[in-house]
């Protein structure tokens, strides 16, 4: 249903020639939304559907967890010119066709982060798409004890009070069933000897 180019950003200069022939499906620029605003600029015409992820509306957590404590300004930018660029989402039967759907991946112990990503993205809540993900499952222990862990129960209902509080209605919500390891591909690479 359409051609989804993942963590594509590096590779944004040949992309942007690729793409300068016309596709009978939509495009689908699926990125950590860290992205230039040049960037996304230079996609204008090829690309119909934007997926970033919005990870921090914290630049403090931001630095701490990615070493990029300008995310959150960065990220407005490229939401900016992807929103200019698409404008309001089109779906049919179902699909989406163009526009833009943000997603946020719920860190356990960082509510106050959330929220503050529901608070910007509720200004857009006409505009957008916002997939509100519960899918985070720890894999070794780090050094941020919270994130050593699920989202909790209590945590998914607060989360889920707020968004709902805020308006935004059109998008979607991940069960707390989605943070198993079921879902991690086995990385073994000892049978492609």
């Amino acid at each position: 249903h359409n051609i989804n180019l993942v963590t594509p950003t590096h590779y944004s200069a040949i992309l942007s020639e690729v793409l300068e022939q016309k596709f009978s499906v939509p495009i689908v620029w699926n990125s950590s939304g860290y992205e230039k605003k040049e960037t996304i600029k230079s996609l204008e015409n090829k690309v119909q559907v934007f997926l970033p992820d919005f990870k921090y509306a914290d630049n403090n957590l931001a630095k701490k967890l990615s070493g990029a404590e300008d995310y959150f300004d960065v990220f407005k930018s490229a939401l900016d010119e992807m929103l200019n660029q698409t404008g309001k989402p089109v779906l049919e039967n179902g699909l989406i066709k163009s526009g833009v759907v943000v997603r946020h991946l719920v860190l356990p112990g960082f509510l106050e982060n959330t929220k503050k990503v529901i608070d910007y993205i509720s200004q857009f809540k006409d505009e957008v798409l916002f997939s509100l993900m519960f899918q985070y499952v720890p894999i070794k222990e780090l050094e941020t004890p919270s994130l050593n862990r699920r989202v909790k129960r209590a945590e998914y209902n607060e989360i889920l009070d707020y968004l709902y509080k805020k308006g935004i209605e059109d998008g979607f919500v991940q069960s707390l069933s989605s943070a198993s390891k079921k879902y991690i591909p086995s990385f073994n690479l000892e049978g492609l000897k």
